[in-house]
């Protein structure tokens, strides 16, 4: 039973690095943001990501690439009227 447990957990550290190594400067750094946090609202990310690079995206791309990691499942949407609260979550695929 231990060693499917291990199995199962080395298994989806393997998937969310590679999900990881598939996501361009910006949204790891985004996604970099969202792990230290645990929690954030969608606002507040863009605005902190905005601070931390010198040339941010526009928020379309922002959204895009938000979109894009909820998708692969690296990031969890919980939409709350306007605002969406975004945290970090392990993929359980």
């Amino acid at each position: 039973m231990n060693e499917t447990k291990e199995a199962s957990r080395e298994a989806k550290r393997l998937k969310k690095s590679y999900l990881l190594s598939k996501l361009n400067e910006h949204q790891r750094l985004i996604y970099e943001t969202i792990e230290k946090k645990m929690r954030i609202a969608s606002g507040e990310l863009y605005k902190e990501y905005c601070r931390l690079v010198s040339n941010p995206v526009v928020d379309r791309a922002y959204r895009n690439y938000m979109r894009k990691m909820v998708d692969l499942g690296l990031v969890n949407d919980k939409g709350r009227g306007q605002m969406e609260v975004l945290r970090n979550c392990v993929v359980e695929q």
